[in-house]
């Protein structure tokens, strides 16, 4: 016996829109568990910065935060009131934990190497964040030195603006 329907179900495909962080790496470690970093940063030798790195979805995961430590060193790792290198975070879909890593740039002109390990039930995950290391930060009193160019743009500005009163004031003597 053959029968016709006059409908059929097609199986949509779900789509998820996934929010993220503006210039962080969205990576999806399950498809309940999203992991959001900086995939590259720009440091000074000496320079200490805290960087920032975001868990969220649903589920448990193992963080460990480690480096190179020949051009950049970690001096500590926390997430609320946790603090190490190994940190277990618990998550929600309607929560986002903020991991803090400081890290201190060590060496000039050399990339450093942040890297991120995230176990999340059986998988497990390897991320890095690259860290470019630039010359330290020139500073004169805690200011920056001003650039040659501005300095003749000063100069020569306060010229022309005494040049012009001292030719306005001669003017007004002929009269």
């Amino acid at each position: 016996m053959i029968t016709f329907e006059t409908s059929v179900d097609v199986p949509a495909p779900k789509l998820k829109i996934y929010v993220g962080h503006s210039g962080y790496n969205i990576q999806h470690i399950l498809p309940t568990v999203t992991f959001q970093y900086d995939k590259t940063l720009t440091m000074y030798e000496g320079e200490t910065r805290v960087v920032t790195a975001y868990i969220s979805g649903e589920g448990t995961t193992v963080l460990e935060v480690w480096c190179d430590e020949q051009n950049i060193t970690v001096l500590g790792v926390s997430s609320g009131d946790q603090k190490g290198s190994r940190l277990v975070i618990n998550s929600s879909e309607n929560s986002e934990s903020v991991i803090r890593i400081r890290v201190k740039a060590l060496r000039e002109n050399k990339v450093g190497s942040l890297f991120y390990k995230l176990q999340t039930g059986n998988k497990t995950d390897t991320f890095v964040t690259k860290i470019n290391i630039n010359p330290p930060e020139e500073k004169t009193g805690g200011v920056k030195k001003p650039s040659n160019v501005m300095s003749i743009f000063v100069i020569t500005s306060v010229f022309l603006v005494v040049l012009y009163i001292t030719m306005y004031s001669l003017r007004r003597r002929r009269r």
